[in-house]
């Protein structure tokens, strides 16, 4: 069973789990790619962005237990400039997101009722002008974070205005998936979710990161568990996406 998902920190339990899972073969790549794997018939089962599934052509069902989501500072999904956000002129996308593009979108047009140019597929970060800020998502945002003065979460810039959890990515699967599939893919993502503590050390050395750091990112930053409240998080989330001038994916 080929399965697709985002290959970032924030899924290393969800991995976890299904490397227990002998017949699955794991597909791992950044957001957007995970939408064209499933798009083009590479996976049956995916973790996908939940903006892909505004734009989505192939049949799929949404499996409602696991997501990737946050309750309000998750650390990986950042803003980031030299100047405050109120002096922002323009922001530049990162090429790997389409959630966080859309997100930033609704933040600046929705809540913050602040007018900037977004500019499109910035892959890495060379020349930083002070009046632009920078959509950065994954390890990469780890990384890239001490090269500026403000870091803005735009999970908790999410939750101050909505009062929700930020849903990132959902769990979808093709209808024709065998029930009988589904429920073991539950078992071995419930099998990673309820063992982080105990991957911790093996995560940590092979990513090179603090393991405390990791342990607190893993358990507090980001929530597995999808939920009445991420389900009212996740339509709203749509529907102001749905009011967006354009989807800049890319």
């Amino acid at each position: 069973m080929r399965i697709t998902l985002v290959s970032y920190l924030n899924t290393l339990p969800f991995v976890w789990g299904l490397q227990q899972w002998k017949s699955a073969q794991l597909l791992k790549a950044p957001p957007a790619q995970c939408v064209e794997h499933y798009e083009q018939e590479k996976a049956a089962i995916a973790l996908v962005p939940v903006a892909g599934l505004l734009t989505m052509q192939r049949p799929w069902k949404r499996l409602k237990n696991f997501c990737i989501a946050s309750y309000q500072k998750v650390e990986t999904v950042l803003l980031l400039s030299n100047a405050p956000l109120e002096e922002l002129t323009k922001i530049y996308l990162d090429p790997d997101s389409r959630t966080s593009n859309l997100l930033i979108q609704i933040l600046f047009n929705h809540f913050l009722k602040k007018e900037v140019t977004f500019i499109p597929g910035v892959k890495q970060v060379f020349y930083r002008e002070r009046e632009a800020g920078y959509v950065r998502i994954g390890d990469k945002a780890l990384w890239e974070r001490p090269l500026f003065s403000y870091a803005y979460d735009l999970a908790t810039l999410w939750y101050q205005y909505s009062r929700l959890p930020m849903v990132f990515a959902v769990w979808i699967a093709d209808p024709k998936v065998p029930k009988k599939i589904l429920q073991q893919l539950h078992h071995y993502l419930s099998m990673g979710v309820n063992a982080i503590e105990q991957q911790v050390p093996q995560w940590a050395s092979a990513y090179e990161v603090d393991p405390a750091f990791l342990k607190t990112y893993l358990t507090q930053a980001i929530h597995y568990h999808f939920n009445e409240t991420t389900e009212q998080a996740l339509q709203l989330f749509l529907s102001l996406s749905k009011q967006c001038a354009t989807f800049y994916f890319s």
